[in-house]
Order: C-alpha cells, then structure tokens, then sequence
C-alpha cells in the first residue's frame, strides 16, 4: 500500500533521502562545500556525502549539529522541509493542509525517535516553526532508564518545562536536577545538558524553547 504524503512528512526524519536532499539544499544556501561541513563537524567527508544522498541516516545531536553550523533550528528546517514535502504532492493548496487551526496529534512533526514505540526516546513538535523568532513547543518522551541523546546537548535559547509524567533527571554542565510530576523547570539551554529518565517507568515532558534575545 502506497504510504500517505502527510505521513512521509511527519516522520521526515525517517525518509533518508526526502531529508538528505533538504540539508543539501540548506549547505548550498549556507554557501558551504562538503568538506569544510565535514571539517566543521568532525566527521568524515563521505560521512556527510551519504547523508546527503539519502545512503545513511543521521542521528538526532548530528542533525542539531548541522543546524547549528548553517545558523537555523531545527523545528524550522523540518517544518519548511515538511511544507516543501507537502506543496509538491497534494492537489490543494498548502494553506489548507499545513496550516489548519486545529490539527490531529498525529500531525506533530517526528524530530527524534520514533512514534510507533515505546522503546526509544521520542521528541515530537507539537505545533510548526512558521518564523525564525518563533518558540519551539516539544513533547519529550523517555522510556524507562534512558536519555534522549548520549552526548549533552545545547539549545539556542531558553528552555522552560513541565514534567507531565514520571520524573526528569536532568544534567547542567556537571550538576544534577530533578523535577518531579507537576513541576516546572527553566535555565539557558546554552549550558552543555542531558535528560535522563533513571525511572522504571515512561517519563513525558513538555518543553519550550525560546530564541535567546526575546
């Protein structure tokens, strides 16, 4: 059965080469070649290359790494990417597809994960990246005993948060926070962190994410 365009767009990062092609096009904008993106990152030439072409997935810090480098976040190079995505393969306009006031839970865009699990830590957005200024609203899923990522991340802006399940155990620079079920949290996510979840069961966070300077 043939796969359902807004589905491929939502789960963007699981088609290699609808992605691969977006960042091609975003290193070419950035006017930056494959090796000095390679350099920039650590990685190898070929590492980049096969991303690109759609050969080989890219980890979630990777992909925030990318941004980072080309200066755009991420909720809003998979949002434009997801637009793009849908403008080319539906017969209606995209202002009645993508831009509904009200739009099903499925419709949140898949940035880590996957949405079919339980297993795996998932980060969705819940709502669409329209401008640069905008704040990325997230859902956080960690199953038990697990992070999100395996290296601390950085986030350009704020980060404020409300744990909606279970307990967030989370890392800045070298100290450690916790906050429990109804409990709210913020600092500069500038700072290198990690979320754990140490539990034996789900945790579930909603995240916002606000651009520094506003």
């Amino acid at each position: 059965m043939k796969p359902n365009p807004t589905e491929i767009a939502d789960d963007i990062i699981q088609h290699p080469k609808l992605l691969g092609e977006s960042l091609r096009r975003l290193r070419l904008v950035s006017e930056m070649s494959v090796q000095q993106t390679a350099d920039a990152l650590g990685v190898s030439k070929s590492f980049i290359s096969m991303v690109e072409s759609g050969q080989r997935g890219i980890k979630f810090e990777d992909l925030l790494a990318l941004m980072r480098l080309y200066k755009y976040p991420l909720a809003w190079f998979l949002t434009k990417t997801r637009d793009s995505f849908l403008q080319s393969t539906l017969d209606k306009p995209l202002e009645q597809t993508a831009l509904n006031v009200v739009q099903p839970r499925s419709h949140a865009l898949l940035m880590a994960g996957d949405r079919l699990t339980t297993t795996r830590p998932r980060l969705l957005l819940l709502r669409p990246l329209r401008s640069l200024g905008d704040s990325e609203w997230l859902e956080l899923m960690l199953p038990a005993q697990s992070q999100l990522t395996e290296r601390p991340l950085t986030l350009e802006g704020e980060v404020r948060g409300v744990v909606q399940r279970g307990t967030l155990l989370f890392t800045l620079n070298n100290d450690e926070y916790r906050a429990k079920e109804g409990e709210e949290f913020c600092f500069d996510g500038r700072m290198p962190h990690i979320f754990r979840n140490y539990l034996t069961e789900p945790l579930v966070v909603t995240l916002v994410i606000t651009p520094a300077g506003l």
